[in-house]
C-alpha cells in the first residue's frame, strides 16, 4: 500500500461501488462515492485509520463524506475513502537547459 500524507496530490483509479457493506449504515440513501471521479486529481486532507474497519482510510479537501450511521456515536463522523482507489500524483521537474540544448545544437566539424 502507498503511503499518502496531507496535502498530497493525487489521482483517482477507482470509482466503482463497492459491494462491502456495514450493519447499521444507510447505504440505500447514498449509495454513491459522492462525486469521486476516476482520473480527477485529489488533495489529501487526512489519513487516519477507520475506527469501523481498523483500516487506513483518505479524506479529500475536494469532497466531504458523511457516512449517515443509526450509530449515535458515528453519525457525526465523516468517511473516508481507502487508499487502492488513488495513486500519487507524480511532479517531474523539468530543467531548461534541455529545451536550451534543442535550440541550440552543438556545432560538430566535418574533417576530410
Amino acid at each position: 500500500m502507498t503511503q499518502f500524507h496531507v496535502g498530497q496530490k493525487v489521482v483517482c483509479i477507482n470509482d466503482k461501488l463497492s459491494d462491502f457493506r456495514l450493519p447499521g449504515f444507510k447505504y440505500e440513501d447514498n449509495p454513491s462515492l459522492h462525486g469521486l471521479t476516476a482520473g480527477r486529481l485529489y488533495t489529501v486532507r487526512d489519513v487516519f485509520v477507520n475506527p469501523v474497519t481498523s483500516q487506513i482510510n483518505v479524506r479529500l479537501a475536494e469532497i466531504i463524506r458523511p457516512i449517515g450511521c443509526n450509530d449515535r456515536e458515528l453519525a457525526n463522523v465523516e468517511a473516508g475513502f481507502h487508499p487502492d482507489r488513488f495513486r500519487p500524483v507524480v511532479v517531474r521537474k523539468t530543467d531548461i537547459s534541455q529545451f536550451k540544448a534543442m535550440l541550440n545544437p552543438q556545432k560538430t566539424e566535418v574533417t576530410a
